[in-house]
């Protein structure tokens, strides 16, 4: 019966450690999503109207739909983090991030289609609508360069893991002068990668699809209000789509280089005489820091409301 008492104990004491190791991580997200709530609620102060009449009404829906479907994207990837992270399993763990961001983009990409089977008129004629029209530069140098790290991060975990793909492994001498060997778990190799970079890939290949509806979707007309109007919430749709694909890239890079960085930093700590990888370590802290402001300004950016919003052209009484 003591041995039974003490055995519930343990496993008691076990996970209130890891529930006050937890606690300072959950703070700083909480502060992070917060904050990032309020930069999205600022960026949407001061936007531009743009009014159009009523005989453009189905852009009026359309408008309703895209922010329908950017909330639904948001709760439903939310939805899915929780789900995956809940399981307890390393590898749906490590893929959660990434896997509730492509989550929230094939709703984007959905919300488009919708779209699309609204229109009702004919097609502009002569016109050509190419994606990088609609593509805000921006966002698309921030989601290119969160690509970049997260290929970086694939590198560093490919290159350093051990048989198991699962830890980081190293050599180095000890103060005594012996050879040695030594690793450390969890590390981000191809055991946790694979399944993430699978579900990375769907969302690059969903924010291609989606931008393809964005850009060649029939417009029902072609006059200046309408060609305006359309290309305003064009652009608010396409910007989106950027910007969930590189807070995709960037739920991935981060947990990896911040693993990645806490695991090169203490390297051989109380075996080696001297950390096997230098300061490769501070290294890759840095780029970790750096892309974890780029995923934190793209979630700003899929959070935000577009500045520019389409307004109804309110209808003036006839005189006698």
């Amino acid at each position: 019966m003591a041995g039974a008492q003490f055995f519930v104990l343990n496993i008691w004491h076990k996970q209130e450690v890891v529930m006050l190791a937890l606690y300072p991580l959950s703070v700083v997200v909480v502060v992070l999503v917060v904050a990032c709530l309020v930069a999205a609620l600022v960026l949407s102060l001061g936007g531009r109207p743009v009014v159009v009449d009523d005989h453009l009404g189905r852009l009026l829906r359309a408008q309703a739909l895209v922010r329908r479907s950017r909330l639904l994207a948001v709760l439903l990837g939310l939805l899915a983090v929780v789900g995956l992270a809940a399981t307890g399993r390393g590898r749906l763990i490590a893929t959660a991030p990434v896997a509730g961001v492509v989550v929230g983009l094939l709703t984007l990409v959905l919300g488009q289609l919708s779209i699309g089977r609204m229109a009702t008129g004919p097609a502009a004629g002569l016109e050509h609508r190419r994606v990088r029209d609609y593509v805000p530069r921006g966002q698309a140098v921030v989601s290119g360069i969160l690509a970049l790290a997260l290929l970086a991060a694939v590198i560093i975990g490919l290159r350093l893991q051990g048989t198991d793909g699962r830890q980081l492994t190293y050599a180095c001498t000890t103060p005594e002068g012996w050879a040695a060997s030594g690793g450390s778990s969890p590390w981000f190799g191809s055991f946790y990668l694979a399944p993430a970079l699978l579900v990375w890939l769907v969302g690059l290949t969903a924010t291609a699809w989606g931008l393809r509806l964005v850009a060649g979707r029939p417009r029902d007309g072609s006059d200046a209000d309408l060609v305006r109007a359309d290309d305003a919430l064009r652009r608010w749709s396409a910007g989106a789509l950027v910007a969930g694909a590189g807070l995709a890239s960037g739920a991935l890079a981060g947990p990896a280089l911040l693993t990645s960085w806490m695991r090169l930093a203490h390297a051989g700590d109380g075996m080696c005489a001297s950390n096997p990888f230098g300061a490769s370590g501070t290294v890759v802290g840095g780029l970790a820091a750096v892309v974890t402001v780029l995923t934190l300004w793209s979630l700003v950016r899929v959070l935000a409301p577009h500045r520019v919003s389409l307004v109804a052209r309110p209808v003036t009484g006839v005189s006698a």
